[in-house]
């Protein structure tokens, strides 16, 4: 295959992986992300999601809080895993996560690990509900609210801009 084709080809292939944005969430909602962890399912704003990837090579750290499960390499950039479980204080669960969603925006990029991905959703911001008012800790604070039957949708943003969740940078 010659360069030029090659370098078509990279370019096809990483426009075809990015996820489509939003252009207006007035009119036409929220792009919802939607994982399992155990028997729960969380859901996060595309706008945060930088990819989504298999969990593997991770690189458990010594004296790391319970939440840091460990860091990989994602195409030479350092990337903490977080386990959302212990973040929020859910019960333990024995199902493997095999899967990552990468979060990021101008200060800070980590990923949370998933059980498995379960779809994309769209849905008008009047369609979430806003969440428990007796939630506390971590769960209030980065609790955006629930949408459609049972997804906690997660406020990537308050996240990301968390001290307590800014591991490496």
């Amino acid at each position: 295959m010659t360069p030029d084709k090659q370098a078509i080809l990279r370019e096809r292939s990483l426009k075809l992986a990015q996820i489509p944005k939003v252009q207006d969430t007035k009119t036409q909602g929220l792009r919802i992300i939607q994982f399992r962890i155990g028997n729960d399912l969380f859901g996060v704003e595309d706008s945060f999601v930088r990819e989504i990837s298999v969990l593997k090579d991770l690189t458990q750290l010594p004296s790391a809080p319970a939440s840091l499960m460990g860091i990989i390499n994602i195409r030479g950039e350092i990337v903490a895993i977080l386990d959302l479980g212990k973040v929020m204080n859910l019960d333990d669960t024995e199902e493997e996560l095999k899967k990552i969603v990468v979060l990021h925006n101008d200060s800070n990029i980590f990923g949370i690990a998933a059980a498995e991905i379960s779809s994309i959703e769209s849905l008008a911001e009047t369609e979430m509900r806003a969440p428990l008012p007796t939630l506390a800790g971590a769960r209030k604070r980065f609790l955006k609210g629930i949408a459609g039957v049972n997804t906690a949708v997660l406020d990537a943003e308050k996240m990301l801009e968390d001290e307590s969740l800014k591991i490496l940078s």
